[in-house]
């Protein structure tokens, strides 16, 4: 789909608008693995500098992971083998781990990049001297749009849905532990309270990012439900105009990617999240 977006023929406009949102996708796909990498190494700098976030022997302190060796790993080549099987095996899981964000958030942006062409098309549709083949062509890509919307739906629905679930539990007890922490009510170290602060910023920042990028999705759906209306429809001939309300009726329910088909990822959804799972943590202070 993305490749035939690209090669088939354009204005110069509609592929600027294809660039740019193809600009925002390769930065959220850089500040993804940046993050991710700036916080892994974060936390090994620290268990360098004495202040480690698990716990940790002899054999396993310097080490990225803690296991049971079955050899002496103090020898030579074992321990630099180790070590760097180790190194290869963080970098998979963490561009593993991006890679299924940065997926949806590439396929979601060019959705939004071709609604958006799609209104210009819609708006401009009165100028054309081949109205009926140009509608046509409209149609066929609308329809083409909602079903790859459905796709990206039936893929990520229930990971979407364990995500919101998961931060809104994460979010209230990390925050209130950080709370605690900071409180001195309990006996923690400094690298404990990095490793929270961390976590919630990478999960915070990770759920946003899905519903930022549903956003879009959100607004230039709702946006060719719009250009149908300022098209000029009005002097237009009648047979014309009443083309147009196909895409009248199909545009009128806004183009969502939700989780477990139960919530639209969205900033509103993201924040109704906030705001139950502060409340709850709010409770919780109260019975310290």
């Amino acid at each position: 789909m993305m490749e035939n977006d690209w090669n088939e023929p354009k204005t110069d406009a509609e592929r600027n608008v294809m660039i740019q949102y193809a600009g925002i996708a390769r930065k959220f796909a850089k500040f993804c693995h940046g993050a991710i990498v700036f916080l892994t190494f974060t936390l090994l700098f620290l268990q360098k500098l004495g202040m480690p976030v698990r716990h940790t022997t002899k054999e396993t302190e310097m080490f990225i992971f803690s296991t049971y060796y079955v050899i002496d790993v103090s020898r030579r080549p074992y321990f630099q083998i180790i070590l760097i099987l180790q190194l290869i095996s963080l970098f998979a899981q963490i561009y593993a781990y991006v890679g299924v964000d940065i997926f949806f958030g590439m396929l979601v942006l060019h959705i939004s990049a071709q609604l958006e062409n799609l209104r210009t098309r819609l708006l401009n549709i009165k100028t054309s001297n081949r109205f009926d083949r140009v509608l046509m062509d409209t149609v066929m890509r609308h329809t083409r749009l909602i079903r790859a919307v459905d796709v990206i739906e039936n893929t990520y629905t229930l990971l979407l849905l364990m995500l919101l679930l998961y931060f809104g539990l994460f979010n209230c007890l990390c925050i209130f532990e950080i709370i605690t922490i900071i409180n001195g009510k309990d006996n923690y170290s400094a690298s404990v309270l990095y490793f929270q602060l961390g976590s919630y910023i990478n999960t915070c920042v990770q759920t946003s990012l899905y519903c930022i990028t549903g956003q879009f999705l959100a607004t230039q759906s709702e946006r060719v439900y719009e250009a149908v209306y300022d098209c000029e429809w009005l002097n237009l001939k009648p047979k014309d105009a009443k083309n147009l309300i196909l895409i009248m009726m199909r545009s009128r329910k806004p183009l969502y990617v939700t989780a477990g088909k139960l919530f639209p990822i969205t900033m509103l959804t993201f924040c109704n999240v906030l705001k139950v799972s502060f409340s709850y943590m709010s409770f919780l202070l109260t019975k310290v």
